[in-house]
């Protein structure tokens, strides 16, 4: 297909999607609380948080970050790093393209695609940019396909900072790279998160993983399930937790 005609399609499908919500896409959310009670499982231990998995000097300016927040939980600091390890790898770095990803995979993610047929999908993803003009399009402060602002304000950083509203509010809007360095991206990788928290230091790892993950991968949406955004993120955070110590 031509990219006009492409993009004729997209204004279609959009119109659509418009019935049956906005999608996924990172962004602020309201801040929830969660039953902080319960033992220090997971969370033993002193010092500094080491991983043999993780770059040192990520985990080193969040820790750096997080002491100035005043989160002195460990289960908590482990719970942002299992977090922002899942998003990352704790390399600040640009979203990467959809071209590989499954289509259900996309769909899950973004419900505006649930109705695109295989071939539309496979067609609009092999675009990268015209891929993530679409599927971020009217969210975050972003204006619509033509504005560009999908591909210009894709994840970046180690939280994966997403839409012009977002980096407009952490001051990025003009530089948007310069969140794929340190000391930068770990600043707004737990400014983020802590914004998102009625609660900074918990007693668990199990609810720290689950706040944490509502406010970067919920978007809103607590529902938490196989294939919800925020229970696959869960999934993952407290997978990835067992990398730190």
């Amino acid at each position: 297909l031509a990219e006009s005609d492409l993009r004729s399609i997209i204004k279609e499908k959009l119109k659509a999607a418009k019935s049956i919500g906005t999608g996924s896409g990172s962004g602020s959310v309201k801040a929830t609380t969660y039953d902080t009670s319960g033992d220090n499982k997971g969370c033993d231990g002193e010092g500094p948080i080491t991983s043999s998995k993780y770059p040192k000097s990520a985990i080193t300016a969040i820790e750096k970050r997080m002491d100035d927040k005043g989160i002195t939980s460990r289960c908590t600091r482990i719970a942002i790093l299992s977090v922002l390890a899942k998003e990352s790898a704790l390399k600040p770095q640009s979203e990467w393209c959809y071209t590989d990803k499954a289509n259900s995979e996309i769909r899950n993610i973004w419900s505006k695609f649930k109705s695109w047929s295989d071939t539309d999908l496979n067609e609009l993803k092999a675009n990268c940019e015209l891929f993530f003009n679409t599927a971020y399009a009217g969210m975050i402060g972003n204006g619509g396909v033509e504005s560009g602002d999908g591909y210009r304000f894709r994840g970046r950083g180690l939280v994966q900072l997403t839409g012009r509203g977002n980096y407009e509010q952490y001051g990025y809007a003009s530089n948007p790279d310069a969140l794929n360095s340190l000391p930068a991206a770990a600043d707004v990788a737990v400014e983020f998160i802590t914004r998102g928290l009625s609660d900074l230091n918990f007693d668990n790892l199990e609810d720290a993983i689950k706040a944490v993950a509502n406010v970067v991968a919920g978007k809103g949406n607590t529902e938490i399930s196989e294939h919800s955004p925020l229970g696959r993120a869960i999934r993952m955070a407290t997978a990835t937790s067992k990398h730190f110590a």
